[in-house]
């Protein structure tokens, strides 16, 4: 399921972003042997989305079909994933009897599940079940005390207030709300809400750490390709040691 969630985002890469960047690195100097380390991985992303490409249409409209058996194995991206409705639109739960008893009767414990476990990629996913400009399935099946968009905004706050790494996933003002509109103006109770939230589910959690982990990287990824002294070989082996770790 999340290969071939993988496989969507690939086909959604603008690739020549990929491009740009060999041609930032000409610039700067760096060493041809970088360049040609770069053009590899742009050649095999090209291969990668030619193979996704070529999978039958049935085959990624069965994503939430196995992101629901995993994630009843246990597997808290998939909880998410399923949740959100990953792999498939509303008209194709509406469409699909089976599908929408399934999500109905475990849509949310999945959720939940993940949300107590500390994935921030499960307050993430409700953030925009509260606040997306479309209905979401995800919101009509959780309980009322989850349709508040201050708790959620509290709660994203408090989890961007523990670390500086999560900076970046700071809310924006409420839909609706004066632009100018601090977070310090959330109402007490969103904002005691989610301090028992995030001390309860979030603080010390592995998968918070993961997630804290992976932001550091990619900004530490993103400071050092703005210097034009960069070794972007070194960077890009880092990287990729890290994934695979």
């Amino acid at each position: 399921a999340l290969e071939l969630a993988q496989c969507h985002a690939k086909l959604r890469t603008n690739p020549t972003t990929a491009e740009a960047l060999e041609t930032s690195m000409r610039k700067q100097g760096q060493p041809e042997s970088a360049i040609a380390k770069v053009r590899l991985r742009r050649q095999r992303a090209g291969e990668q989305r030619a193979a996704c490409a070529a999978l039958p249409d049935e085959l990624m409209r069965r994503r939430p079909w196995l992101h629901l058996q995993a994630a009843l194995a246990g597997n808290s991206e998939s909880m998410v994933a399923f949740a959100r409705l990953d792999g498939a639109t509303l008209a194709d739960l509406v469409a699909d009897p089976e599908l929408y008893v399934q999500y109905r009767q475990h849509a949310y414990s999945l959720w939940r599940q993940a949300f107590e476990r500390g994935s921030l990629n499960a307050v993430i996913a409700w953030h925009s079940a509260v606040n997306g400009p479309q209905f979401s399935p995800l919101l009509g099946v959780m309980p009322t005390e989850f349709h508040d968009p201050q708790r959620v905004q509290a709660l994203l706050q408090r989890i961007a207030d523990s670390s500086s790494a999560f900076e970046g996933i700071r809310p924006p003002p409420r839909p609706g709300a004066d632009r100018s509109e601090t977070p310090a103006e959330l109402d007490a109770e969103a904002r005691e809400w989610a301090e028992r939230a995030f001390n309860r589910y979030l603080a010390g959690s592995p998968l918070l750490a993961r997630s804290e982990m992976s932001q550091r990287r990619f900004a530490s990824i993103v400071a050092l390709l703005q210097d034009p002294a960069t070794n972007i070989t070194a960077i890009t082996d880092s990287a990729e040691a890290d994934a695979k770790n």
